[in-house]
């Protein structure tokens, strides 16, 4: 028997075994349970991931605020710096350069 021939046979096999597991009412009733969970516990799932994807957006945002603020600040202390430093300089010779009395 060629491979071609064989599938074909268990295709149908398959969809006669189907057909006969259906024809049972009882079994019916099991699948369509089975498959309603299996849906209600997917929708669980996927407002889940939803919700975990919110909160990490949120995260990463709030993230992304406060690197913003510290490199704000990083900018003016590079700017403020020389400016500062000069005052200081300029107090030290104030301080020190002074004529004793």
């Amino acid at each position: 028997m060629d491979v071609r021939k064989r599938q074909v046979l268990i295709r149908t096999g398959v969809v006669v075994g189907g057909m006969a597991v259906l024809m049972n009412k009882e079994m019916r009733q099991k699948i369509k349970q089975t498959v309603e969970q299996m849906f209600h516990q997917s929708i669980s799932e996927l407002e889940a991931i939803k919700e975990n994807i919110h909160h990490i957006r949120r995260n990463v945002e709030e993230m992304a605020d406060d690197i913003q603020f510290m490199m704000d600040k990083i900018k003016e202390l590079k700017e403020n710096t020389p400016y500062v430093m000069e005052w200081i300089e300029e107090l030290k010779h104030s301080f020190f350069n002074r004529p004793q009395k």
